[in-house]
């Protein structure tokens, strides 16, 4: 991914400390079913924020991957069961969200709208994901980075499970 416009260059005053309001999940107030702080992103850069710290202007935002940039890590299949149908491309109405409610361990999430889920639980991972990346080449330049979010380590190139 060294040619991805995941990896880009950080203006000198900003620090490698990456985070995103979007990576917060927030669904319908789903989220509060699962043992997990689903906002702990933000409470962290806010923590950092009021100490002083970091403030919007010192942090860097990742950019959220390409499905060309996921498919280099995950399968076609993999992906393909996470999104089911495709409002936009397919006209269909969109199919409900079994496998995300299975790999985030909130089983009502079966029964929420795929565009939902999509866009309140998956746009955020894939978000951290960008951090997550950009973080490694930040890493390697500057000797060290942060990404307040990703984490995710219960995924493989075929599956996800638990957050």
């Amino acid at each position: 991914m060294s040619n991805s416009e995941l990896y880009f260059d950080v203006e000198d005053h900003r620090w490698p400390i990456i985070y995103s309001p979007g990576y917060n999940i927030t669904c319908l107030g789903l989220e509060k079913l699962h043992p997990f702080d689903s906002a702990k992103w933000g409470r962290i850069f806010e923590f950092l924020r009021e100490s002083g710290m970091v403030d919007e202007s010192t942090i860097v935002a990742p950019r959220e991957p390409t499905q060309e940039q996921l498919l280099k890590v995950h399968t076609k299949r993999y992906l393909d069961s996470l999104k089911i149908s495709d409002i936009l491309n397919y006209g269909e109405i969109p199919e409900w969200s079994f496998k995300v409610a299975s790999i985030t361990e909130v089983p009502v999430a079966a029964f929420c709208p795929n565009f939902i889920v999509n866009r309140r639980v998956l746009r955020p991972l894939r978000l951290q994901m960008g951090g997550t990346v950009l973080g490694g080449k930040l890493a390697m330049e500057q000797k060290w980075a942060i990404n307040l979010g990703g984490g995710f380590h219960h995924c493989s190139s075929d599956n996800g499970g638990g957050l």
